[in-house]
């Protein structure tokens, strides 16, 4: 989180939605469960019998799932050093249809090569799993994005230790934008997501949720 003494340029500054140091350790036991997996698929698969190809396509798929979490591990964890982009609203909750003002600060030191910030509507749908073993999940979690804008791009910022970069736009809703709600299996939650990329394979994404009411 910003320090304290960062002051407010907004009236409205927005949480992270979830701890930086939880998502990494997630990140890391993920991909360490994924590679697991495809280590004693590809064992099995050095067995004789007839089948020994679905062993080894089945520790390939998990292989490459658990890799391709263990580089964005490591690239996330390169980034941890970069401080947490601040993010402020003039007003929360927004309304479809009305215009709000969105501050974006980055403090220092920070060198990346880009910084955007994307405004998101997504549609959760938890969905059971038919027959599902004993022990196992018995719902799966389905997700769809219904709107995505971004709202600030910049490139090349270099911000010295002290220094702060921002940059503040106005921007609506359309009329029609569903609002915040979870009703039954299905949530409809939005989102500010800050992408930042380093130099070298430095790269991170804060998401920030934020409330959508009606009138």
């Amino acid at each position: 989180m910003p320090p304290p003494e960062t002051p407010l340029h907004l009236p409205v500054r927005l949480k992270r939605e979830t701890d930086l140091n939880s998502q990494l350790g997630c990140t890391a036991a993920l991909s360490v469960l994924l590679l697991a997996v495809a280590t004693f698929a590809c064992w099995a698969g050095t067995s004789p019998g007839k089948n020994q190809w679905v062993a080894w396509a089945v520790g390939g798929a998990f292989g490459l799932f658990g890799l391709l979490c263990l580089i964005s591990y490591v690239r996330q964890r390169l980034a941890s050093g970069i401080p947490e982009t601040i993010v402020e609203l003039s007003v929360e909750p927004l309304k479809p249809g009305h215009k709000a003002k969105l501050c974006l600060l980055q403090r220092g030191p920070a060198n990346l090569k880009s910084l955007s910030a994307q405004l998101l509507c997504l549609q959760r749908t938890t969905v059971p799993i038919p027959n599902a073993p004993a022990g196992r999940p018995s719902t799966r979690l389905e997700q769809r994005t219904l709107h995505q804008e971004t709202l600030i791009k910049a490139t090349h910022l270099r911000v010295v230790t002290g220094d702060q970069w921002m940059e503040t736009l106005e921007f609506s809703l359309p009329s029609n934008a569903p609002v915040t709600s979870i009703q039954g299996n299905v949530e409809v939650l939005w989102k500010i997501e800050v992408w930042g990329t380093g130099h070298g394979l430095a790269t991170f994404m804060h998401p920030f949720v934020v409330q959508v009411l009606a009138e």
